[in-house]
């Protein structure tokens, strides 16, 4: 035998024990860990855990009543008027709105307006005047309220547009703007 063939078969032989190596002993560097996966799966198995999974809804409207109904998505219309005008934002789902997006208009442009409102389910009695309590100044950043609506649950405004207007009030709801009562296991 010439010397390059013994040593091709010398390192083949050498790849072939060192594959035959690892193949024998790399599964029992494997088993234990395995094996502790196994346990946790029996152990997990054995004693479940429960997840509760739930579903809601968030219906959020404006309206000219506490308890008045949805009307079907349609923007509310209030009266042309120097005067403050009064309305409701209802929340009639199941999950809490921590903010919501509202849009007025006015048929003459808005000028200098207020908007304020009382606590939670409380109206007002008189101009300025909630029935129980202070009324809190309402801020609108960019069209988005940031107030917690609580399922079943309303909000009394009210409208002070100074200036002979008519306005037009409408409330969306998106599913970033909710706060679910879900919690996750893990």
């Amino acid at each position: 035998m010439k010397k390059g063939a013994v040593l091709m078969t010398f390192i083949r032989t050498a790849l072939i024990s060192f594959i035959f190596a690892i193949s024998t002993f790399l599964p029992s560097v494997l088993i234990p860990a395995n094996a502790d996966l196994m346990a946790t799966a029996d152990t997990l198995a054995s004693t479940p855990t429960s997840l509760s999974v739930g579903s809601g809804s968030f219906i959020l409207y404006a309206t000219v009543t506490p308890t008045g109904a949805n009307p079907a998505g349609t923007a509310l219309t209030l009266t042309k008027t120097t005067a403050a005008q009064y309305f409701y934002v209802r929340n009639t789902g199941t999950l809490a709105v921590v903010k919501f997006t509202i849009n007025i208009t006015y048929d003459a442009g808005p000028g200098p307006v207020t908007i304020d409102r009382c606590y939670e389910q409380v109206s007002f009695s008189a101009l300025n005047t909630c029935a129980i309590g202070t009324k809190t100044p309402v801020s609108i950043s960019g069209g988005v309220i940031t107030l917690t609506i609580p399922p079943y649950s309303w909000f009394a405004f009210e409208l002070d547009p100074k200036k002979n207007v008519l306005p037009v009030i409408s409330i969306s709801v998106s599913s970033s703007q909710i706060r679910t009562p879900i919690t996750t296991n893990s």
